[in-house]
């Protein structure tokens, strides 16, 4: 078992990601059905928002490397995003990643999205910092240049 699953149990909640088109930069919130240990490439994971044709939980294989705990609250601040933080928003049953483009007003932040190109509006208690889970720790990622276009 590599570094990065040495929190991760049979029947925990994760999030899980994935590189397929229209769901790059999403992470939806997952049971791991699988024991880490096994020396398998992928693990079965079970949705907890995301459902199959017939309306129960999904159930799918995912590549160890799209597997991450769920984030701890208290990873995230209350305070205000720098302009070019990327985020990650509530939206379409998952945490999906953007860059935070402007605050609005006290509860209305717009977030861009690169695929497919979109900017909407959340809640401030839609978005939280994005985070990277790497070699057993949750790395901050640094704000880009400042988002062009959207003053």
């Amino acid at each position: 078992m590599g570094k990065d699953e040495s929190n991760l149990l049979r029947n925990c909640e994760i999030e899980v990601s994935s590189d397929e088109d229209g769901l790059k930069g999403a992470w939806f919130k997952a049971i791991l059905e699988d024991d880490p240990k096994r020396r398998k490439k992928k693990l079965n994971v079970r949705y907890s928002t995301l459902q199959a044709n017939n309306g129960s939980p999904l159930l799918e294989t995912a590549y160890r490397k799209f597997i991450r705990p769920v984030p701890p609250e208290n990873l995230f601040s209350t305070g205000d995003f720098e302009e070019g933080s990327v985020v990650e928003a509530a939206h379409r049953d998952g945490w999906w990643t953007g860059l935070f483009v402007k605050k609005l007003d006290d509860d209305k932040h717009l977030v861009f999205f690169d695929s497919p190109p979109d900017l909407i509006q959340f809640k401030r208690k839609q978005l939280r910092q994005h985070f990277k889970w790497t070699k057993g720790k949750w790395i901050k990622v640094k704000p880009q240049n400042k988002v062009r276009g959207f003053d």
